[in-house]
């Protein structure tokens, strides 16, 4: 039981640490010169919902303003869903 515990942590912890490589691998897909780039990457950050959260947090403060916005507006969205999920 406690090897069954210790092997679902380490999924947990590797699916997290995975997410947060993606996630951050994604926002630097916003600076994109190509709009399809971006808006794939934009569309996968959503897709991320939650476990993206802290590198997006962690963008709002990008020095690039077309990066913040976009970021601003993904967690927007997140959080609107998120708040829409909880109430139902």
């Amino acid at each position: 039981m406690n090897t069954f515990i210790a092997l679902t942590l380490c999924a947990l912890l590797s699916q997290e640490d995975g997410s947060k490589s993606q996630a951050r691998d994604l926002i630097e897909k916003l600076r994109s010169n190509k709009l399809e780039e971006r808006e794939n990457a934009t569309r996968k950050l959503k897709e991320l919902g939650q476990a993206a959260i802290p590198e997006l947090e962690k963008a709002t403060k990008d020095a690039d303003l077309d990066v913040r916005g976009r970021v601003t507006g993904i967690l927007a969205e997140i959080r609107l869903v998120n708040e829409l999920v909880t109430k139902a």
